[in-house]
């Protein structure tokens, strides 16, 4: 298959499986009902997101990738599915994501080859990090096209590096596939969302994007610079983790207090203007590391953590004017 033709697929995939979950969602008991973390205000379908997964099936089969590459993912899609129609206990949800992890490093860093970052040592820090990462993402799933423009912008650039960098084709076209299967899912999602993307696309996503991320880095730089193409969303989450710990709240309890929903309900804000502000945002910083990249990992840390605390200042004073 040409790798133009398996991102059109790819495309017809994400819009198709969109589009089936859009009409058929009350049918298969996938409804998300308004509830006191959500921004929205009536039931919609979710799960949205089977067309991403099939597009991640296919481009992983089709770029002959190994079966233990696609297979932890999909289970995690799969059961994530599954939990978007009965919720499963939490501490479950990360003991099987903690194990599918480690059967994804495996494939991706088989035993007995020489690791670019990766060592046997870091392996449970890397876990958590993969883990992290995917239910980060699905946290920060919340207003209309947040988490397909986000993924669009994040594999894109990741894309972007494989090429730069002059990494095998495979790892190109794949993220560019993933990039596509969340540009086919937006025009369902963006404005007026007629479907959700749902527990089976958004932690998928978080867990690829992570996964490829240790792949990819070669050394600290490099692992700093990939895991920067994902910062709206690490920095959104942490910000908010860190307020709710300062405020003596449980931070098992859902809550609505991420910055872009804070901007969406208590700003009013329109949901696709606040995705695209963090969809820019996420490029613009993603793009300035990858120029500092060269300079070394002190610069790098440097503005990351500068960007961090300007965020953590003006996404503080923001709550502090419209929740406190």
């Amino acid at each position: 298959m040409s790798p133009l033709l398996l991102l059109l697929y790819v495309f017809v995939l994400a819009i198709g499986g969109a589009l089936f979950v859009a009409r058929s969602g009350h049918l298969l008991g996938l409804i998300d009902r308004p509830n006191q973390r959500s921004s929205h205000q009536r039931p919609t379908p979710k799960g949205g997101g089977i067309g991403i997964l099939a597009g991640f099936v296919l481009a992983a089969w089709a770029l002959d990738f190994p079966l233990a590459f696609f297979l932890p993912p999909t289970l995690l899609s799969i059961i994530s599915l599954y939990g978007d129609k009965i919720d499963l206990s939490f501490k479950l949800r990360l003991v099987l994501q903690f194990a599918l992890a480690g059967w994804f490093l495996w494939a991706i860093f088989p035993l007995g080859e020489p690791q670019p970052i990766l060592t046997y040592a870091l392996c449970g820090a890397v876990m958590v990090f993969i883990v992290g990462s995917a239910n980060f993402y699905n946290f920060m799933d919340g207003i209309n096209g947040l988490a397909g423009l986000t993924g669009l912008a994040a594999f894109g650039m990741l894309a972007w590096f494989c090429y730069l960098e002059g990494r095998a084709q495979p790892l190109i076209w794949f993220n560019l596939s993933m990039a596509v299967a969340c540009l086919g899912f937006l025009p369902l999602n963006l404005y007026q969302a007629k479907v959700f993307m749902g527990d089976v696309a958004s932690v998928l996503l978080g867990f690829v994007f992570a996964g490829m991320v240790v792949k990819l880095a070669q050394d600290l730089t490099e692992f700093v610079v990939l895991a920067s193409f994902l910062f709206p969303f690490y920095t959104d989450e942490l910000t908010s983790m860190i307020r709710r710990i300062r405020r003596g709240e449980n931070l098992a309890k859902a809550h609505r207090s991420h910055l872009y929903q804070v901007l969406c309900n208590e700003g009013k804000r329109e949901h696709h203007s606040v995705s695209m502000i963090f969809f820019i945002l996420q490029l613009m910083i993603g793009m300035v590391a990858l120029e500092i990249k060269p300079f070394g990992l002190v610069p790098l840390l440097l503005f990351l953590g500068m960007s961090f605390v300007l965020w953590a200042y003006l996404a503080g004073q923001t709550k502090k004017r419209l929740l406190d």
